[in-house]
């Protein structure tokens, strides 16, 4: 926490201020992405908007290193690779 430049006076700047640091953690991921055919895109996708992702092989590379890939634009979006079972 004291190591993030968004944590002042026992406080997290990014946020209302009031609140302390929330440090990152893989337990924030919680929803799962679902496997389709390509033909079947058109079908599942929705009607409200849509992002379409490709993963390089380099970015692939980056998961398996515990690494994190993301996207923001209104909304922020997280990748990681889900840990082998210990």
């Amino acid at each position: 926490m004291e190591h993030c430049d968004l944590y002042k006076n026992g406080r997290c700047r990014k946020f209302d201020g009031r609140r302390g640091c929330k440090e990152s953690s893989s337990k924030w991921f919680t929803d799962a992405l679902k496997v389709c055919e390509m033909d079947e895109v058109c079908r599942r996708a929705s009607i409200f908007g849509n992002s379409f992702f490709v993963i390089t092989k380099e970015q692939l590379e980056a998961l398996r290193e515990g690494k994190v890939l993301y996207d923001i634009a209104e909304y922020g979006t997280f990748i990681i690779l889900e840990e082998d079972a210990k």
